[in-house]
């Protein structure tokens, strides 16, 4: 190529005649031989097709495939993904509960609703809507390694597309253990780190850069207060919630707590209920 280029700026029109007449050569050559291995393949397939035992090859292929497909289609017991979804995915706030999957559907129901959500930034973006979506114990997706990939191209491109995520886990430990959410995490710009156990607090302050200083915010620390991480800041943060609150009936995790409020609330609707009786 680089004498091809000397030539054609050369002065002389006659180098240039050759030059062209020389690449037009070329270009009809590489023509040639590109139509040349379409032929020879053709011709290969259609000997494949005549060839004796081919349609019993091809029928035992295509066995195969239906046989390995009926466990996810139809009425196979890994069917689930194989009919029309009953959940209103047109709201503008949906919820995809995978816990009561089976482990063998587990990893294909995360890839399925990672590719649900993708389709919904992809068209959001079109619409100049911003899409946000939170991932709840996210430990789940790293242990897996279709999906932790799939999360991961997600979240590099969807920064483009005006896409915001989120991430949640109560330990670090499972989520440090995948290179992927290393990396991750190293890239995030926001982090809120809550109380952690030992070795948790050891491997975030290895990653993070965190002084001892810091690691006194999230060691043994009442519900509510831990640290803000945004990369070149770090700022110590306490938002406990009054229980007396209704807010805070809302957004309570303690198990315990929780069932004592459910009770509360069956007590005082049956107590509604009887008064609508005497009323009556």
């Amino acid at each position: 190529y680089s004498c091809l280029h000397r030539l054609w700026h050369k002065p002389s029109w006659c180098h240039r005649l050759q030059v062209r007449r020389s690449t037009y050569f070329l270009l009809g050559a590489m023509f040639i031989w590109q139509k040349f291995f379409k032929i020879i393949y053709i011709i290969y397939a259609v000997s494949l097709i005549f060839k004796p035992g081919f349609a019993s090859v091809l029928v035992e292929y295509k066995r195969e495939l239906v046989y390995a497909l009926k466990l996810y289609t139809g009425d196979g017991s890994l069917s689930i993904f194989g009919h029309h979804t009953n959940v209103e995915i047109t709201n503008r706030f949906v919820i995809f509960q995978i816990r009561d999957v089976g482990e063998r559907l587990k990893n294909l129901a995360m890839l399925v609703i990672l590719e649900h959500i993708w389709n919904e930034i992809v068209k959001n973006r079109k619409l100049g809507i911003t899409t946000w979506y939170y991932i709840d114990e996210i430990y789940l997706l790293f242990k897996n390694e279709y999906s932790a990939h799939r999360l991961d191209e997600m979240v590099r491109r969807g920064r483009k597309y005006g896409a915001v995520f989120t991430g949640i886990s109560q330990n670090v430990t499972p989520i440090l253990e995948s290179p992927i959410a290393r990396d991750m995490l190293q890239n995030c710009n926001f982090i809120q780190i809550l109380g952690q156990a030992g070795p948790d607090r050891i491997n975030l302050q290895r990653i993070l850069n965190l002084s001892d200083t810091n690691l006194e915010y999230i060691t043994n620390s009442p519900p509510g207060q831990g640290l803000i991480y945004t990369g070149k800041n770090v700022i110590p943060f306490r938002g406990s919630i009054p229980k007396d609150t209704k807010i805070y009936r809302l957004l309570t995790s303690n198990p315990k707590e929780r069932h004592e409020y459910e009770l509360e609330k069956q007590r005082e609707e049956a107590r509604k209920q009887k008064e609508a009786k005497d009323i009556a």
